[in-house]
């Protein structure tokens, strides 16, 4: 695995898979593996020793995506999946009904199990569950959240890249966002899973859980009702929107493959 450089050579950032969170996962030299937990002030600390070492190239090729930039984040804070379960099974004593394998795969779906996971979708996720601003709230009034994430975070791409600048992204705009806190983002998640579990047009339905957590009961609810309209011939999830469809319905395979569910009525 390579280690980090002084000079400014682009950094091909320590290319091994990690086997608990599949395709695309990686773990950086210096990274937490096993019983390791990604405690927020030894994580941030072990980037800043990353970043005081890197070349201008390298810290261009870190800010220059939200992907890249996650990529390096999860290399030193990327929770193991014994790490995960054991915070899943510690917050769901209050919610016997939501199924805890379902819980730690879509938080790997999510963020492959990253606490610092950035997302410039719509919504601007972020964290374990990918919370946006409007969820995190409904869910933890009393979150602290920062709102401009996403600007800070293009404020740092057109900065001078200095320690300073990073370490201010960090601290102060970053880790200050408690959707950062890997217990309270797990928490977040089982709480948001068991609200949609509440709803009549959902309950206990694997897909349509995945469905109104990706992307919003709203959508599903409209979906379920224009399914039944037409007399629930074709799958329901073909009536949800053209833009959300086919990456729900991915989210969803995945979600029943893994948890070793048939395809029910999709």
């Amino acid at each position: 695995m390579n280690q980090v450089s002084h000079g400014d050579r682009l950094l091909k950032w320590g290319e091994e898979e990690n086997p608990e969170i599949g395709n695309g996962g990686y773990m950086i030299s210096g990274g937490l593996r096993g019983g390791e937990t990604a405690k927020k002030p030894e994580v941030l600390a072990k980037i800043d020793g990353m970043w005081n070492v890197c070349g201008n190239s390298n810290r261009k090729w870190i800010t220059k995506s939200i992907g890249n930039f996650n990529r390096v984040t999860g290399g030193f804070a990327t929770l193991s999946d014994a790490n995960l379960r054991q915070l899943i099974s510690k917050n769901s004593t209050e919610y016997p009904n939501v199924n805890q394998d379902l819980v730690k795969h879509m938080i790997t779906h999510e963020s492959r199990n990253n606490p610092y996971s950035l997302n410039e979708g719509e919504d601007g996720g972020l964290g374990l569950g990918q919370f946006g601003i409007g969820t995190a709230k409904d869910r933890m009034p009393n979150i602290n959240i920062n709102p401009n994430i996403m600007a800070d975070f293009k404020k740092l791409q057109k900065s001078n890249l200095s320690n300073e600048t990073f370490s201010d992204f960090k601290y102060n705009k970053l880790a200050d966002d408690e959707r950062t806190n890997a217990e309270l983002a797990v928490k977040m998640t089982i709480k948001q899973i068991d609200w949609l579990m509440k709803r009549p047009y959902i309950g206990n339905d694997v897909a349509r859980i995945v469905a109104g957590y990706n992307s919003g009961v709203g959508r599903v609810k409209k979906a379920i009702e224009l399914w039944e309209e037409e007399g629930k011939i074709n799958p329901w999830t073909d009536y949800l929107p053209k833009k959300h469809k086919d990456a729900i319905k991915k989210y969803i395979d995945k979600m029943l493959k893994k948890l070793g569910k048939e395809e029910e009525e999709k």
